[in-house]
């Protein structure tokens, strides 16, 4: 009898933890629901603990992720698009802002951490020659920012013309949640013991996961 009794209990608690989904917030808060509804921005919830709960909602950027009972783990409010597609590739253009000189460039690039993007970029003005650059720029953004522009600063060196350089970008970048990847910068190009200049430069691609 106490075996069977044991058996029971052990199937109830079983079944009542195989019916709850377990909400994580990044606050560190763990909530034991049911969840009703999910969409980009909210997630409408019930408590597991008893019947008559309201249904709650709450903003994805508030969570962390989201263990569903089947256990599936959904990132949820981690959809920072340079954490999950920190790969890019890109072409563009750029102009010195004196009219003097233009580039066709390719680059690619891979988010070390949301914040940080380490950079190859060559470019060529198809007469003269070609630049390769190399470098790191820092996002203005957050470990689990859904936002899609952010600016950012950054420092490259490389050469041109067979002369060393360092340039100093700053721009905007804009990534949106498919993958398509678009930035403007102004870059300050110093070529040494030769001249420097400002060069305005767009960029469009695509980034992978």
């Amino acid at each position: 009898m106490k075996r069977l009794t044991f058996s029971l209990i052990l199937s109830l608690l079983f079944t009542y933890c195989q019916g709850q989904d377990i909400i994580n917030l990044k606050d560190k808060t763990k909530l034991d629901v049911k969840v009703i509804e999910k969409t980009d921005r909210i997630v409408k919830y019930m408590f597991a603990d008893y019947d008559d709960s309201p249904v709650i909602s709450v903003k994805t950027n508030r969570i962390s992720s989201i263990e569903y009972q089947n256990g599936f783990v959904d990132p949820a409010g981690n959809q920072n698009p340079r954490r999950n597609k920190p790969l890019g590739f890109s072409g563009g253009v750029a102009f010195d802002l004196n009219g003097d000189y233009g580039l066709l460039t390719a680059s690619a690039n891979y988010f070390i951490i949301p914040q940080v993007d380490l950079e190859l970029c060559i470019g060529t003005d198809t007469e003269e020659g070609y630049c390769l650059m190399t470098g790191a720029r820092i996002h203005l953004n957050s470990d689990y920012s859904d936002n899609r522009m952010t600016p950012f600063i950054g420092v490259q060196g490389g050469t041109i013309l067979n002369e060393l350089l360092i340039q100093f970008p700053v721009g905007l970048s804009y990534i949106i949640k498919q993958g398509l990847n678009a930035s403007l910068s102004l870059n300050h190009m110093i070529v040494r013991n030769s001249w420097e200049s400002a060069f305005l430069e767009f960029r469009i691609g695509w980034r992978f996961k």
